[in-house]
């Protein structure tokens, strides 16, 4: 059955790490990269802080060193790679994922952000 890992494999180490944990399992891998301006991602943090209620472990003062750390995706072929631009409205990334993962993707429906 599929499963979705929800992370940020913000290194080729790790995204190596689970592409082979897929092809040991023998099971389709894909990897849907989410992608925001700066300024997006830092004001949605500063919202969840003020808000106190989400489960994310995402905080602001941890941005700069996601971004020091963080190795862009070069190593995904094509075929295993989706790359969604997130500063758009919930329906439209959620609508963009599942033309990315084709038509058998009813899975996205329940999904929250």
């Amino acid at each position: 059955r599929s499963v979705i890992v929800d992370a940020s494999f913000r290194t080729r180490a790790l995204r190596g790490a689970i592409r082979q944990l897929a092809c040991r399992l023998d099971v389709p891998f894909t990897l849907i990269e989410c992608v925001a301006p700066r300024e997006t991602c830092l004001q949605r943090l500063a919202a969840r802080e003020r808000a106190g209620t989400h489960e994310s472990d995402a905080r602001s003062v941890l941005w700069t060193a996601f971004e020091s750390e963080y190795e862009p995706v070069a190593e995904i072929p094509g075929s295993e790679l989706i790359r969604i631009d997130t500063s758009h409205p919930w329906e439209r990334t959620q609508s963009e994922i599942q033309q990315g993962v084709g038509e058998g993707s009813a899975r996205f429906s329940g999904a929250t952000r």
